[in-house]
């Protein structure tokens, strides 16, 4: 049998090949390393831009929030005082409203005692005025009764009653008490016209003589 012999070249040429491959082979695991790593290093820049950003914006609104709190109490504080001086006016207006209240209250009161007792003075007054009536009326018809006779006493009378009259009015008008001889006055001669005819017809009778 032929036994080929083999060369004394082709082991070293297996064994270049070998380590070119493995020197390939680390090379581009470097380089693939390399570049991975470089990938990595910008994809950890841009995660710390971001979270640098994040951590800015955080700061930020931190800081606002902060700032609207303080505006927010500045604007409670306001409102709290105004309210405050708002409730003590109401308290305030309600207590002087209850002072007035209870003074209109013992005004009405005063107010009602007066008028009963002017209506009181009123009813008496209009007895008493109503009980002069009636000795005036009866005075007059026993005036009339007198000088219904032609004598001598109605003549004394007339002249009498007349003077007096006269007189008596005189007075009255200087202190204030009437405004007027019951004789001209409206009031009177509505409230007694037979006693201003009568009175009338005396004057009248003494003035012509």
């Amino acid at each position: 049998m032929r036994v080929d012999k083999l060369s004394p070249t082709a082991a070293p040429t297996e064994t270049m090949g070998e380590e070119g491959w493995e020197a390939g082979y680390r090379q581009g695991f470097l380089d693939g390393h390399a570049a991975g790593a470089v990938t990595e290093r910008l994809r950890l820049e841009a995660m710390e831009g971001m979270l640098q950003q994040l951590v800015e914006e955080k700061h930020r609104l931190v800081g606002e929030v902060r700032l609207l709190g303080e505006r927010l109490a500045d604007h409670d504080a306001a409102f709290d005082a105004h309210l405050k001086a708002e409730m003590e006016n109401l308290h305030r207006r309600a207590a002087n409203a209850e002072v007035e209240l209870a003074s209109l209250r013992q005004n009405l009161a005063s107010l009602d005692d007066s008028l009963v007792q002017r209506s009181r003075q009123y009813v008496t007054q209009a007895w008493l005025y109503n009980s002069c009536r009636v000795f005036m009326g009866a005075t007059r018809k026993v005036l009339e009764s007198l000088l219904g006779e032609e004598s001598q006493v109605s003549e004394q009378v007339r002249s009498l009653f007349g003077r007096l009259y006269t007189e008596q009015v005189r007075q009255s008008l200087e202190k204030g008490m009437i405004k007027t001889a019951p004789e001209t006055c409206p009031e009177f001669a509505a409230a007694m016209p037979a006693t201003r005819k009568f009175i009338l017809e005396l004057l009248r009778a003494q003035r012509s003589k």
